[in-house]
C-alpha cells in the first residue's frame, strides 16, 4: 500500500492525540434510554382477525384491542404494522385462508389501534396469481416505503418475493410488482437495512428453515449468510419478524406453525442467535404478526462524519469526529471487505468516538462505517466508509513488511505457546498452527515490501 508522507504524518500525529485524550478523560457517560413501546400486530390460532398487544419491554405483550376486523373478504391472516408519517397505523395482511386462491392483499388503517377501517386492496399484478400471501412493510433509511409479499403463479408454481411500492404517500395507489431477487421457493420475507446493508429473513418453502441473505440493495444481488439450521431454529418455522429492542439488540418472532407454538429468538449482531423461548403468555395463541417500536421521537442521529482508519498495536484502529445531539447515546461500529457491502456490526454501544478493531481480515482492504444511536434507538445511517489493508509479515504493524519485521520473526523463531520468546503474532500460517517456522517464513517471504 503507497501512503504519502504527509498522509502517513497525519494519521500518527493524530493517533497520537486521541491517545492523550483516552488518558486524560475516563468514558463518556452514557445517558439513560427513554423506554419505548412495542406495538405487535397478530392473528389467532382460532381467530383470522386483527389483534393488538403492547408491551415496554419486547417480551411481555398484553392485549391491547381484540378489533374485531378481518377486512371486506371475513379473513385476516399474517398483519404486518407500520406507523405512516400521517400519524395513522397501517396493517397490510393476507386476505383468505391458506386454502383459498387469493390474487391481492389488503390494507386497513387505524388512528388508535382500536378501531380500523378498510384503506385498499392490491392486485398481485399476474394474471396467473393463485397465491398472494404474507405482505410485509419495509421502510428504507431515505423513509420510502415499499411492501414485499410472496407471490406464487400458475406458470411456476412456487413462490417468489416480490416489492409491490406505492405510488404516492397516500399508500392506497400501488405500482407494478418488482422482483426483489432472493429467488423462487421462498416465502415470508422480512427486510430491515442497517447501516447501509439490507437484511432479508426468509422462510424456504423447501426444507421449512428460516434463512438468511445480505444484500447492498434492496432487489439484490443477494448472498446467503445462513441457510438451513444456520441459526439452531430447527425447521416448520415461518413468518420471521424483526424489531430492535432499546438495548440496540434485534429480536425475532417465529411461527413454529406444526406445534403452534410461537417463539422469540435474540440477538446482538444479526448472525449469532440465541435459543429460541416460547413467547410468554402467547405461544400457541397467537400466529404470523409484526413488532413496531413507538417512539415520540423518530429521527435518528445524523451520520457520523471524519472517519478515519490506521494501524494500531496489532489492531486496525478507527477514529471519527463526536456527534453533537443532545440525545446521542452511542455508536455501532460496521465491517466488510467490499466497500459496496454488506457490512457486518463488529462494535455495539460504543461510548467513545474510536474504536480498535482486532479481528481485521489480513492481506484485503477491511472497510468500516460507523453508526449514531440515540437514546430512543434510532440508528442513523452509515457514515462515509474508511479503510484500511495490513499485510501478514507486518509484524510491527507499521505499514511494511521489511527487515524490522524480520527481525520480530527472528525473535519468536521455532517457539510455541508457552515458550519465552512465543509470540502469537508470528504465527502468520493459515490455519495458525502455534509454530514459527517455515510456512510463516514461506508467507513473510511472499509480502515482502508489501506496503511500500
Amino acid at each position: 500500500m503507497v501512503i504519502e508522507k504527509e498522509m502517513k504524518t497525519r494519521l500518527i500525529c493524530r493517533a497520537f492525540l486521541i491517545s492523550i485524550v483516552l488518558v486524560g478523560a475516563g468514558p463518556a457517560a452514557k445517558m439513560a434510554q427513554a423506554a419505548s413501546e412495542y406495538v405487535f400486530s397478530a392473528f389467532h390460532k382460532s381467530s383470522q382477525s386483527l389483534f393488538i398487544y403492547t408491551s415496554t419491554d419486547g417480551l411481555n405483550f398484553t392485549l391491547y384491542s381484540s378489533t374485531g376486523y378481518t377486512g371486506p373478504t371475513g379473513v385476516l391472516r399474517d398483519p404486518s404494522i407500520i406507523k405512516h408519517t400521517d400519524g395513522k397505523y397501517y396493517v397490510a395482511y393476507t386476505t383468505l385462508s391458506w386454502q383459498r386462491k387469493t390474487t391481492s392483499f389488503g390494507i386497513a388503517s387505524s388512528t388508535d389501534l382500536i378501531n380500523w377501517t378498510y384503506h385498499t386492496t392490491v392486485d398481485s399484478g399476474f394474471d396467473d396469481t393463485e397465491k398472494t400471501w404474507a405482505p410485509e412493510w419495509f421502510i428504507d433509511s431515505d423513509g420510502s416505503i415499499g411492501i414485499i409479499t410472496s407471490i406464487k403463479r400458475d406458470s411456476t408454481g412456487l413462490f417468489v418475493p416480490y416489492l409491490y411500492t406505492p405510488t404516492d404517500s397516500t399508500l392506497s395507489a400501488w405500482n407494478a410488482p418488482e422482483d426483489i431477487g432472493i429467488g423462487a421457493n421462498y416465502i415470508d420475507t422480512f427486510i430491515i437495512k442497517v447501516a447501509g446493508t439490507y437484511h432479508a429473513f426468509v422462510k424456504n418453502e423447501s426444507t421449512k428453515y428460516v434463512e438468511y441473505a445480505t444484500a447492498a440493495g434492496l432487489t439484490g444481488p443477494w448472498t446467503w449468510q445462513g441457510t438451513g439450521d444456520w441459526a439452531g431454529w430447527g425447521n416448520n418455522v415461518e413468518g420471521p419478524a424483526l424489531f430492535r429492542l432499546d438495548t440496540g439488540e434485534w429480536r425475532i418472532f417465529l411461527d413454529y406453525y406444526a406445534d403452534s407454538d410461537y417463539k422469540y429468538s435474540t440477538s446482538s449482531n444479526l448472525t449469532i442467535w440465541d435459543a429460541a423461548q416460547e413467547l410468554p403468555g402467547l405461544s400457541g395463541i397467537v400466529r404470523h404478526g409484526t413488532v413496531i417500536r413507538v417512539s415520540d421521537d423518530t429521527n435518528a442521529p445524523a451520520a457520523p462524519t471524519g472517519l478515519i482508519a490506521f494501524l494500531g498495536d496489532g489492531t486496525i484502529d478507527l477514529d471519527w469526529d463526536d456527534n453533537t445531539e443532545e440525545d446521542l447515546n452511542s455508536y455501532n461500529v460496521y465491517r466488510s471487505t467490499d466497500e459496496e457491502g454488506p457490512y457486518s456490526q463488529i462494535g455495539t454501544g460504543i461510548l467513545d468516538s474510536n474504536y480498535s478493531d482486532s479481528t481485521f481480515v489480513d492481506d484485503v482492504q477491511n472497510y468500516y462505517t460507523v453508526t449514531a444511536v440515540d437514546n430512543n434507538g434510532n440508528e442513523s445511517d452509515g457514515s462515509s466508509p474508511a479503510w484500511m489493508l495490513h499485510f501478514s509479515g507486518d509484524l510491527d504493524f507499521d505499514g511494511i513488511v521489511d527487515m524490522f519485521d524480520f527481525g520480530v520473526l527472528g525473535d519468536a523463531w521455532m517457539s510455541g505457546p508457552g515458550d519465552g520468546h512465543w509470540d502469537a503474532g508470528c504465527d502468520i500460517s493459515e490455519p495458525n498452527d502455534n509454530v514459527i517456522d517455515g510456512l510463516d517464513l514461506d508467507v513473510f517471504v511472499g509480502n515482502w515490501l508489501e506496503g511500500m
